[in-house]
Order: structure tokens, then sequence, then C-alpha cells
């Protein structure tokens, strides 16, 4: 998804179409390259032991997929597209005269381009295509848009999931989970007494996950929780759930907007240390935003324990220097080239950026794993600046804790504020 936001952030930025299109039978398109043999469909006779080799694809065999990806990166270096080094999902024109981008999702295409009419001629000549016009619709998000605004949000689907559970009339609430919340292991009598309830939890924390991933931030630290514990859920993550519907219940308009960007890349990288009460693992949280756009997002408990609030800060740092690289890849992919952009990480934790910058080993941080101190070689190539920020300012402090209603209300309004729709 940050590939599929970045180029809107581009489409808008420079007053260009963005359309869609969709590519009728997709997998149908595509030869095999493996020797598959069917039996004769009842009605057809055959000679005694013969039967049918397939020579295209078809729905329902495990190879389609790939060999639909295979025909259209081959179709598009035909017409001088590339697809992207940092996501190959992602076709770029290489003609300089006309910029295009293609992202592709199965058979769902997103073009963004001054000209997308020329770009329809060429595919429709080559498949059956069903062209969707402006971007509506794409991934179960709503997509409006102004004039140099782009406004995403899935209202449906939050009005689907508060219908499914009974909770369309619930009272809302103003946070997600109170404050100061982790959410424990449960125990086999509160197990057992889920159980005899009937519902399929993975199957409920799913489609809030499905939320947390495409439009709405805020839900990412609370539904990280909840996934924590798929194998094993009790009444206390259930009763953590309908919380966290009916905070929904209260903020249905709330979404992502895209907005025209200056080359302004700025990496937020928090940990909230050891909060896991089990593990004493910490939670990292990162956001991405160019300019003011929010194009990436992540929350998740960190995959080793440290043994300070320095060295936790540190692997943040660590995960957000690493999207920075991924980032400049796709960059320059799309012709934007890195040294073009002002990019900027940020962190609130002094230590730990003294660290980065000053990778000379102490008592304090000898212990970090070596992995980490990958973030002083890229800072010394001068790929991206490392900046510090009040705490008051760390946006990602949204994604490594449970917070007070009015802190929780500020980071909100400026990540995924109020979508008209």
């Amino acid at each position: 998804m940050a590939t599929l936001r970045l180029i809107l952030t581009i489409g808008i930025s420079n007053a260009w179409e963005i359309h869609q299109m969709d590519a009728k039978t997709a997998f149908l398109n595509s030869m095999l390259n493996e020797v598959i043999y069917l039996q004769s469909p009842s009605g057809l006779q055959f000679p005694p032991g013969k039967c049918l080799r397939l020579r295209k694809s078809i729905y329902g065999l495990k190879q389609s997929p790939r060999c639909w990806y295979q025909e259209l990166v081959s179709f598009f270096k035909t017409i001088g597209f590339s697809p992207s080094l940092a996501d190959s999902f992602l076709f770029i024109s290489q003609d300089s005269s006309w910029p295009c981008l293609v992202h592709v999702h199965v058979d769902d295409m997103t073009i963004v381009s001054p000209d997308v009419l020329h770009f329809k001629r060429i595919i429709s000549s080559s498949y059956d295509m069903e062209d969707l016009g402006p971007i509506r619709h794409i991934l179960g998000i709503k997509v409006c848009r102004d004039t140099d605004v782009l406004r995403l949000s899935q209202n449906a689907l939050i009005e689907k999931i508060l219908a499914e559970y009974g909770m369309a009339a619930s009272k809302s609430v103003t946070t997600p989970l109170d404050a100061g919340t982790y959410l424990l292991p449960a125990s086999n009598e509160d197990h057992r007494t889920f159980l005899s309830l009937g519902v399929n939890y993975c199957r409920a924390v799913g489609l809030l996950n499905y939320l947390a991933i495409l439009t709405r931030p805020d839900l990412a630290f609370s539904v990280s929780l909840l996934l924590q514990h798929l194998e094993k859920p009790g009444m206390v993550h259930w009763n953590a759930f309908k919380r966290l519907l009916c905070y929904l219940s209260g903020t249905r308009m709330l979404g992502l907007t895209i907005a025209k960007a200056q080359l302004n890349l700025r990496v937020y990288a928090d940990a909230s240390y050891a909060n896991c009460p089990v593990s004493r693992r910490s939670h990292t949280g990162l956001m991405i935003f160019l300019n003011n756009t929010l194009i990436h997002w992540k929350s998740r408990r960190q995959p080793s324990v440290s043994s300070s609030s320095t060295e936790a800060e540190y692997k943040a740092l660590y995960d957000g220097a690493q999207q920075v690289l991924w980032f400049c890849k796709l960059f320059n992919d799309v012709s934007l080239g890195a040294s073009t952009f002002c990019l900027t990480l940020l962190g609130d934790n002094k230590p730990s950026i003294a660290s980065a910058k000053n990778p000379l080993s102490s008592v304090r941080t000898m212990h970090i794993d070596i992995k980490f101190h990958w973030i002083c070689e890229q800072l010394l190539k001068g790929l991206f600046e490392l900046s510090y920020v009040p705490t008051a300012d760390m946006h990602a402090d949204l994604l490594t804790k449970a917070l007070h209603q009015v802190k929780h209300e500020d980071f909100v309004k400026q990540v995924c504020p109020p979508v008209v729709s």
C-alpha cells in the first residue's frame, strides 16, 4: 500500500489523471510453462488413455497468478515500461515525454499519468479490459478527489463490521483502548468461556486489521495487540475487540487525506520500552510522511528484549532507516532521485540518536547487537539526516502504546482527520 499511496501523491502533486482499469478473465491470458493434464469433461468422448493438456492457465491453478504476472511483465516491456526494483507490481514508463505509472493488484490497474487515454488504447489492443474511469474505489477503499486532494475512507466496511457484530448502535468511546492497556494471555478457563460464544476470532480481528493497514493508523497498535492472541483468545481479548468497535462507531468518518506534497520525506520512529508484561519486549511505531501526507506506518512488537530504553529506541531508528532505504529505491525508480529529496529520520530519544551519530562503543551501548549499527553506515553515506523531535511532536507515539484521550485525539487529527465523502 505504501507504493500505491506514493503514486497517488505523485499524481495529485502533478495534477495528473488517476484512473482504473480491470483485466477481464485475466488468468486466461497467459501461457503455461508446466505440463498439466485434465480429465475430459462429462459428455466428451476421447479414445482410451487420452486426456486434455492445458496450454493456457485457468482459474484454480496455483500457477495462474504467477503466469499472469509474467505475462504482464512481458507486455509492459514491449511497450517501454519497466517494473520497479523496489516494488515489482509497479510499472514505470521509460519514455521521458510520457510519464506514466501503473500499479497492478492481480487484475486491477491504477494508472497515474497526464495522458491515461494513451495507455488505455495500448493495453486494450492486447487484452480485454474494462475501463473504470477516474479512481473511485480500490481494494475496498472509497476514493474522493477534489482538485488537489484525495480522500480515502472505508466507511462501508466499518458499517458492515458494526452490523455483523451487533454494535451499530453501540455507545462510542474516544480511544481504542484505555490508556496503558496491554492484553495478557488468556487463562484456560477464560479461553473455554470464549469458545462457548462460537465466534471466529481470527476473522473478526482480520477485519479490523484490514482497516488498520489501509486507512486507519489510529487502530494499528490496538489491533497489533489483538493479533498476538490468535492462537488462544479469551474473553479479555473479545471485550477489547468490542471496545474497538465502540471506538469505530464514533470515528466512522476518519480516513486518509492525500494532498499535494513537496519532496520532503519525514520518518518518525518511536519505541515504548518493555511494555509487554509477559515477554518484556518493547514496541516499535513508525510513521512516514511525504510532506504532510501519511504514506506508510507500522506498529509491531520488537523481536527481541532490549536491556535499556536507549536500545529499544535504537532498534526503532534501525527499522526507520531501513524504510528510508526502501523509499530511496522507490524514488529512484519513479525518476524522483533521492538526492532531490529532503530525507529526515526523527526520534525522541537523545541517547539513541547520539549513539547512531557517534558509533564509538561505550559501556552503555556495547551490548547492542552489531546489526543495528548498520544505521551508522547509512548516516556516514549521507543517505538521510537524523534529528531529534520532542515527545509531544512524536506522531509515532500513537503506534507504541494506548494513549490518554487528549494525546490520542491530538495525534489522530494530524494523521487521519475526518474525511468528507
